[in-house]
């Protein structure tokens, strides 16, 4: 029953009939009218929230027709809540946005339910009424009209397949379903055998252009990037994307989404000339479509974000990352998973900055909220250790960095497995620890593990392989086998200028370490037009206080100082001291009383 039995809910029945009815009438007074309906509307909110607890509790208990009886009730409210704001003179636009909305998912649950069934007459009726809604609602050109529209299409689809066709189709469903499950279980090679299987059973019976089939392509290429296999994911979404700008059009949500998850591939595959228009296009679409304050639209925010740190330009992606997040603590919660998505996005880049008294509560609230929604071993957990770790590292806490770094690299190898790109990224940075500490001989293995599938051909990680490889070189360095270390170098520097440009700050770094090798074999000429580089590019890019260019500044009167030419070396010592000590204060700001003590 919809209606409980307390006093105080039988007077605003009461109220409830009594206003129906002379509305019904027209005799309603002028001055009673929005009181009245302003009461009626709260009594039905209030019972829907009752009744939509019940229904969402029925479905996860697998009671579906019950369910179905609960989202009939439902339904029934859902449409007196939307008549008594249209009756309004002036409804709140954000409750009848919301009523409306509640109405066509009610009226979706069921159809679906019908459709899942098999019973596609007794989904014809919602699905039409689903599509006049949505027309009246958002108006005929509105992408919700549109999707009513593919869905009563397709309805009209199923019933002019024969008996044998209909089959074929229950069976693709059935192995979609399994595909999911796999990749709920971490088994993508399996589920992306099936999930091949699904696209061809559908595009035999649907036709290879038909929207359904889009769908279906585009799950295979997300079970492709989950492999992190983008060459195989390319093409897939290539073509979802075709077909749904032919059905959908170039403005649709779904569109959208394919745009974004394109931008994502070629980001990874360091190809960002492809990827940028990629991500601008997607959010362009989801802020004018679903609105500046959507999770979707956090989403292109977060992608073209990442693009532009992946390209060593933090000032562009910093603003970028602090409105996915204020978006997605508003929309999906403190606690949400895609929240701590932000958190540690932000951390990073603030960490990118040496700006650790910002990044560190970011992490530890990200590291917190996966662990505790994720679980202990997830992968999106596995990278929050990390980024707790390297904010330790920042602050010189090396007691508190090496066992996340360990724990980082043991649920890497555990869930993707030992040749994986993100077990080789874990196996770097537990080096570049051992490094900053000295103990080369615990660095080199993990170093020459993680290049060993750096360099495997289809993982198009050249960002990643440059930094493997300039770090080993400096073990090399530091061990004075200039003879090995001269050639990493190099080969560093050439992928970093064809990946990211001259004048981005990991090509920096590639020059100066360059050039110190170069200055170390007494080979001044070819060093010194390297490091002048490398600080007029950490300069512009960076800014004159970060530590980078004190880096940059000590290198070059290093030079200097090797020549003799003390007058030249003497000014640029002094600032980069300016810029270390003001850094070394910022670290001392969040560190506990013991520890400054110790500095």
């Amino acid at each position: 029953m919809i209606f409980g039995n307390s006093k105080r809910l039988r007077v605003f029945k009461a109220i409830l009939a009594v206003c129906l009815l002379l509305l019904a009438g027209g005799m309603l007074l002028h001055a009673l009218r929005e009181p009245l309906l302003r009461s009626a509307y709260y009594y039905l909110q209030q019972q829907r929230k009752e009744e939509s607890d019940r229904f969402r509790k029925l479905v996860l208990d697998n009671k579906s027709d019950e369910a179905a009886a609960a989202a009939q009730d439902l339904l029934s409210l859902d449409r007196k809540i939307l008549a008594t704001l249209e009756w309004q003179r002036r409804p709140k636009q954000q409750e009848l946005d919301a009523a409306r909305l509640h109405l066509l998912e009610t009226l979706a649950w069921l159809a679906d339910r019908e459709e899942v069934r098999g019973h596609g007459s007794g989904s014809k009726p919602l699905r039409q009424e689903l599509l006049a809604l949505s027309e009246r609602f958002y108006g005929e050109d509105d992408w919700r009209a549109t999707n009513a529209r593919q869905n009563l299409a397709y309805l009209k689809r199923l019933e002019q397949l024969s008996p044998k066709e209909l089959k074929t189709l229950r069976q693709a469903d059935n192995l979609h379903d399994e595909a999911i499950d796999l990749y709920r279980h971490a088994n993508y090679q399996e589920a992306v055998s099936i999930a091949a299987k699904v696209v061809e059973i559908r595009s035999a019976v649907l036709g290879s252009e038909h929207p359904r089939i889009a769908l279906s392509v585009q799950d295979l290429a997300e079970l492709y990037r989950a492999q992190w296999d983008h060459d195989h994911a390319v093409p897939h979404l290539q073509r979802a994307l075709s077909i749904f700008e032919k059905a959908l059009g170039q403005h649709h949500p779904d569109t959208a989404n394919v745009l974004n998850s394109l931008g994502w591939v070629y980001t990874h595959q360091d190809d960002y000339a492809k990827a940028l228009p990629l991500f601008e296009r997607a959010l362009s679409i989801r802020e004018n479509v679903l609105g500046p304050e959507h999770p979707d639209t956090g989403d292109s925010l977060t992608g073209l974000g990442v693009l532009y740190q992946a390209k060593g330009e933090n000032a562009k992606a910093l603003p970028l990352a602090q409105r996915a997040l204020s978006i997605r603590e508003k929309a999906l919660g403190a606690e949400h998973p895609k929240t701590a998505d932000s958190l540690h996005f932000v951390g990073w880049l603030y960490w990118s900055q040496c700006e650790y008294a910002k990044a560190l509560p970011l992490d530890q609230r990200a590291l917190s909220i996966r662990e505790k929604v994720l679980g202990p071993e997830h992968p999106d957990t596995a990278t929050s250790v990390n980024n707790l770790a390297m904010q330790y590292e920042g602050l010189g806490d090396h007691a508190k960095a090496l066992p996340l770094f360990q724990r980082a690299l043991g649920i890497e190898e555990k869930v993707h497995g030992p040749e994986a790109w993100k077990t080789a990224f874990a196996l770097n940075n537990l080096a570049f620890f051992y490094i900053n500490v000295g103990e080369y001989a615990k660095a080199l293995p993990l170093l020459q593990r993680a290049l060993a599938i750096y360099e495997k051909p289809w993982m198009h990680k050249d960002r990643e392989t440059a930094h493997c490889i300039r770090d080993l070189a400096k073990i090399y360095r530091a061990q004075g086998d200039y003879g090995k270390a001269l050639p990493l170098f190099q080969r560093a520097l050439r992928i970093d200028e064809k990946v990211l440009g001259p004048e981005a700050p990991h090509t920096a770094e590639s020059m100066g370490e360059l050039a110190t090798v170069y200055r170390y074999q007494g080979e001044y000429a070819k060093a010194l037009p390297l490091l002048q580089r490398a600080l007029s590019v950490n300069d512009k890019v960076l800014g004159s206080e970060h530590p980078d260019t004190a880096i940059s500044l000590n290198n070059l009167a290093a030079l200097f100082e090797a020549q003799e030419e003390y007058a030249k070396a003497l000014p640029l010592c002094q600032r980069a001291v300016s810029i270390a000590y003001r850094n070394l204060a910022l670290t001392a700001a969040i560190q506990s009383e013991r520890q400054q003590l110790l500095i």
